[in-house]
Parts: structure tokens; C-alpha cells; sequence
């Protein structure tokens, strides 16, 4: 039911980077740069819909009336592309192709490091939405389970992706020269290093939480916006990588003639097959299974075998370097950088009866707290609560 309903207008959705690629086409050195603006300019409106949608629009229209206004623009949209350039349709001229010539450390073949690319973009997306199923999990533990705390978590990792594309974007204009397979190797890499650091910041959500929140616990706007930084402290790090990838891994040169579009949607595929498959495998499997912290830590250590590969085959380590960094991957999956479960959050300071608390009378009552049951499901994170008497 989900693709009958979503297909149609999603497929619109994932045609229109590549094709903005190839029109924008100005040359090789381009490339990258125009599919990092262009990929930053659409990210950015993503966390902007969710916010307006929830905190503007659903209230004051209803939710048939939003669908209409966001079909409208859509219209509005392609009747400015129309009127601006009448031709917007008319058949393509001569397809344009890239071919640069190679700088740095290369693969052994053409196709070999086609297919690095596409494994590398793939696994960033998959990793990514194993991160922010995983961060959802861990951030509702502190904001409660509402639209409003899930839109947040979602425009804050979304701003993260927008972030590091127009960053991405920014650096190799300035740089103008194209970027190497060390470089999306060590993206992957430091996404993965950061999110693994995010475990600490997870089991110091609620003291974080009212350290930035301080008195101001009955202002709506307030909470609203403490929840973003927390959200954003969580996930930005991670995402700002990961947003960077897919201009970088665009502007790597490759010594084959393919046509821009071509290669943009290619990579944009291979980035977006991984995010589905990633955000199925962290809800359906790893959560339920090895819980939040091992699902973290799984997908961290999955990042950094695929960076490793990649600079394996691109002689970008040596084999004693190799060994070196396969050891602090094995430990980077064994240990963990966080103390105890992520149950110390469960949202209750939100609530009204606790609105006339002071930052330390709120501390107090979360101290108080004695664990007694905790357990991450597919569906979701259950922890019982013993605090004066009470059972929550």
C-alpha cells in the first residue's frame, strides 16, 4: 500500500537531481560542485517542510488542505520552469561527457573503481539511516514519543546531510580540482567515528537536556528549540559527512567518457537503494536483536571496513597500515564509549505536573529512578521505572 500510494510522486522526486545535473552541466571541473549545491538545496528544503507541515500547516489547514498546498507549489514550480525557458522540453542537444584525467592513488581498473563508488555510496546511505532510525530511538527517550519531537530529529539530521553538501560544495570550488577515493574513504570514516562518539552524548541526553533547557520548561517555543540542539548534537557530526559524500564521490575523476546525468543518477541510486535497505535492516533486525548501542556500533564498524577496502584497493594504505586500521576497527566494535542503557530519559519532565520544577529539583526526581526492566523491540524501547512508591 505504501508504494502504490508514495511510487508515482517519489519516482518525480529521484528523477529531478540528475536530470538539474545534467542541465546545470558547465564541464568537468563543475560537476561536483553543481550536484553539491544542487543536492544542498534540496536537503535544506526537506527540513524545512516537516517543521512547516507540522508546526504551521497540519494545524491551521488540516492535512488534506497541506497535501494541496504542497501539490500546488509543485505546479507553481513547473510553470515558472516553463514560462522562464520555453524550451524546458524540448529534446536534449548532444549529450555532454565528462572525462578528466587521474590524479592520486587509482584503482586497478575502470569498472573496479566505478563499482567502489557505487559500494561506497551505497553503504553511506544505509549507515545513515541506521544512525538516525537508531538516534530517533535514543532521542524519544528524552523528548517523549510526539509528531513534534520526531519532526525535530528529522530536520535536525536532514540539516546535517544539507550542511555537508553545501560544505562539500564550497571546498571543492575553491580547491578547483576534483577530489580522490582517499578523500570519500575518509568521509565514511569520520562518519563513523563520530557517530560511534554520539553513545556518550545518548546516555547524557536528559542531564544535557536540562542543562540547556533550564527554567524556561513551560515556553513551548523553548522546548521546541532545546530538543533541535540536542537533536543536532547527536546526529550533525555524522551527517555532515555523510551529506559530503555524494559531491565528493562525483568529482572523483574517472578515466571512462559517461554522460553527466548518467553518473549523477548512478550514484544518487546506488546512495538512496542503501538508505531503504539500511532504514528496513535497523528497524526490522538490529534493534530488536542487538539493541541501540551494538546497532551503532555495527554500522560504525561496517563504515570503516568499506573506507578500508576502498583504500586498500585504491593504494591508499599499506598492508601494515591496513592491519593497523582493521585492529581499531575490531575495537571500535567491541567496546563501547557509554555507560549503562539509555533509559534515564523517558520524557516525564516534559510533562505539566513537573513544569514548576527547577533544574535540580527535576535532577532529583530523575535520580531517584531505580531501573527495573529495560529492552529495545523492532517497534519499540521499553523501560519500567521505579521512583516513590510509583511504577512507570
Amino acid at each position: 500500500v505504501a508504494i502504490a500510494l508514495l511510487m508515482p510522486a517519489t519516482i518525480g522526486m529521484g528523477a529531478s537531481l540528475p536530470i538539474l545535473a545534467r542541465a546545470l552541466d558547465r564541464g568537468s571541473l563543475w560537476i561536483a560542485v553543481d550536484v553539491g549545491r544542487l543536492y544542498a538545496a534540496n536537503t535544506a528544503g526537506a527540513v524545512l517542510g516537516p517543521l512547516a507541515a507540522v508546526f504551521w500547516l497540519f494545524p491551521q489547514i488540516g492535512l488534506l488542505r497541506t497535501l494541496h498546498v504542497a501539490s500546488a507549489v509543485d505546479v507553481l514550480v513547473c510553470l515558472v520552469l516553463v514560462a522562464s525557458r520555453r524550451n524546458a522540453f524540448a529534446p536534449w542537444s548532444a549529450p555532454q561527457t565528462t572525462s578528466v584525467a587521474r590524479t592520486g592513488p587509482a584503482p586497478r581498473t575502470i569498472e573496479e573503481g566505478d563499482a567502489l563508488l557505487l559500494v561506497a555510496l551505497s553503504v553511506s546511505g544505509a549507515v545513515a539511516m541506521v544512525y538516525e532510525v537508531a538516534w530517533t530511538r535514543v532521542l524519544s527517550l528524552a523528548f517523549a514519543s510526539s509528531v513534534y519531537g520526531v519532526t525535530l530529529m528529522l530536520s535536525a539530521f536532514l540539516a546535517g546531510l544539507a550542511g555537508g553538501s553545501a560544505w562539500a560544495s564550497t571546498a571543492l570550488h575553491r580547491a578547483a580540482r576534483p577530489a580522490s577515493f582517499r578523500t570519500v574513504a575518509w568521509l565514511l570514516a569520520g562518519a563513523a567515528l563520530v557517530a560511534w562518539l554520539s553513545l556518550p552524548v545518548g546516555h547524557a541526553l536528559p542531564r544535557l537536556f536540562l542543562a540547556l533547557h533550564g527554567s524556561a520548561m513551560a515556553q513551548e517555543t523553548t522546548l521546541f528549540s532545546t530538543q533541535f540542539v540536542i537533536a543536532a548534537l547527536l546526529m550533525l557530526p555524522s551527517a555532515l559527512c555523510l551529506g559530503a559524500l555524494l559531491p565528493v564521490a562525483a568529482s572523483v575523476p574517472l578515466p571512462e567518457r559517461r554522460e553527466v546525468g548518467e553518473r549523477i543518477s548512478r550514484l544518487y541510486t546506488a546512495n538512496l537503494v542503501g538508505s531503504a535497505a539500511g532504514a528496513i535492516l535497523a528497524s526490522a533486525v538490529l534493534l530488536g536483536h542487538y539493541g541501540i548501542s551494538v546497532t551503532v556500533r555495527l554500522a560504525s564498524a561496517v563504515a570503516l571496513t568499506t573506507a578500508l577496502v576502498l583504500l586498500v584497493r585504491t593504494r591508499g594504505l599499506s598492508g601494515r597500515q591496513a592491519v593497523a586500521a582493521a585492529t581499531s576497527m575490531l575495537l571500535l566494535l567491541a567496546v563501547s564509549p557509554g555507560g549503562g542503557e539509555m533509559a534515564k530519559g523517558i520524557g516525564f519532565y516534559t510533562a505539566a505536573e513537573y513544569q514548576d520544577y527547577d533544574a535540580a529539583g527535576i535532577r532529583r526526581v530523575m535520580d531517584a529512578h531505580q531501573l527495573l526492566y529495560y529492552r529495545d523491540g523492532p517497534t519499540a524501547t521499553v523501560a519500567v521505572h521505579e521512583v516513590g512508591g510509583y511504577r512507570l
